[in-house]
């Protein structure tokens, strides 16, 4: 601004931009001096549309609520829309679980839409209440679900019961190893009391916890199956059971507290926790299965054979056991060893003993793990 003159009198105008709301303060500056002049209140002057209200949901659902097996239900979903513009959604079906049916478009601006899903009811499905669920979704989000009960009724009988189990011997020890015996096998008679054949897969149960599948079959009606399996009980049962750092014997676990006596100065105790030596019960699930794939319905479960897993001095009979095999391979190594010291006495031999000697005892070393 240029100077002004005593008694004049001039006018500046400034153009200013605020782009937040809020009160702002504006100074003068005389002769070094600054003065507050005034304030300016900026306003929220927010011109963008309102972001639109409305919702999307399930006005109502028209279903049977018995059917029979092989019949095909229908769904009927009503679906409102409260919004000014159409949306597009997606209606899905689900009974138990298992996705069976959608159907997708668009519902008007204030107006609804009729859906129709469809649930084709297996034949060989078992009588009694099913659960569906019906989910509506908008732009990857679910807008509305509702849910309800279908009661399947059949004149068929599907079925399956356990007539016997037995596990034999009763006990076993790790240590016999050798002999086969850290193992029990397992005899196992369902019947099939449906009136149609039914297709099951067994998994074995220790201690309640499953642990791997034995069988897959097919039984007829009104008929009984015999399915013979073996349990061996070694690490890779005690990885299955406990943890993938379990073996049969026992897992040595580093804790902060023994008996009650902590930790001092960071050294800290272990323990030694006994996995597979102890009593333990064997048992069987039987699942349905379907197109040789095990489903997650159950139709039957034991859980009634105890065994006793014993460690009997593991690791000094499984020595004993290698020290009597090491007995009966050395004897053959001594002879021949007798004979090399015999035929060495020829000065022109000796060299060749020597290297068929060492190969030999190489072999022996190797054979006993060391």
């Amino acid at each position: 601004m240029s100077a002004i003159k005593s008694n004049e009198t001039k006018t500046k105008t400034l153009q200013l931009i605020f782009t937040t709301p809020g009160e702002r303060t504006y100074y003068a500056k005389v002769d070094g001096t600054t003065y507050a002049v005034g304030t300016i209140k900026v306003e929220d002057d927010d011109s963008s549309p309102p972001a639109p209200s409305g919702s999307i949901y399930i006005y109502g659902v028209s279903t049977p609520e018995e059917a029979n097996p092989g019949d095909t239900v229908n769904f009927s979903v009503r679906v409102d829309n409260t919004y000014s513009q159409p949306k597009t959604v997606v209606v899905y079906l689900y009974v138990n679980g298992v996705q069976e049916d959608f159907e997708g478009g668009d519902v008007g601006g204030n107006g609804s839409r009729m859906f129709t899903l469809q649930w084709v009811i297996p034949e060989d499905i078992l009588s009694g209440d099913y659960n569906y669920l019906i989910k509506v979704i908008h732009d990857g989000q679910t807008m509305d679900e509702t849910a309800g009960t279908i009661t399947i009724t059949t004149n068929k009988t599907q079925g399956v019961e356990i007539v016997s189990f037995t596990c034999t011997p009763k006990e076993v020890g790790l240590y016999e190893w050798k002999l086969d015996r850290d193992r029990v096998t397992c005899n196992l008679v369902i019947h099939n009391y449906g009136d149609s054949k039914i297709k099951v897969a067994l998994k074995v149960l220790i201690d309640n916890i499953e642990t791997f599948w034995v069988d897959f079959r097919e039984i007829l009606a009104d008929s009984n199956s015999s399915i013979e399996f073996e349990v061996k009980f070694d690490d890779e049962l005690a990885k299955m059971v406990y943890g993938p750092s379990a073996t049969a014997l026992n897992f040595v676990q580093e804790v902060q507290e023994y008996e009650g006596v902590k930790c001092e100065r960071n050294v800290c105790y272990n323990i030694t926790i006994y996995y597979l030596p102890k009593e333990h019960t064997i048992g069987v699930v039987v699942y349905k299965a379907e197109n040789g794939v095990p489903t997650n319905q159950v139709l039957a479960r034991i859980t009634g054979e105890t065994i006793i897993v014993k460690d009997d001095n593991y690791f000094v009979k499984k020595g004993l056991l290698l020290y009597k095999e090491i007995g009966k391979q050395t004897v053959p190594f001594i002879l021949g060893y007798v004979g090399i010291l015999r035929v060495s006495e020829n000065e022109e031999n000796k060299e060749v003993l020597k290297y068929i000697g060492e190969k030999l005892k190489d072999i022996l070393l190797e054979w006993i793990g060391w």
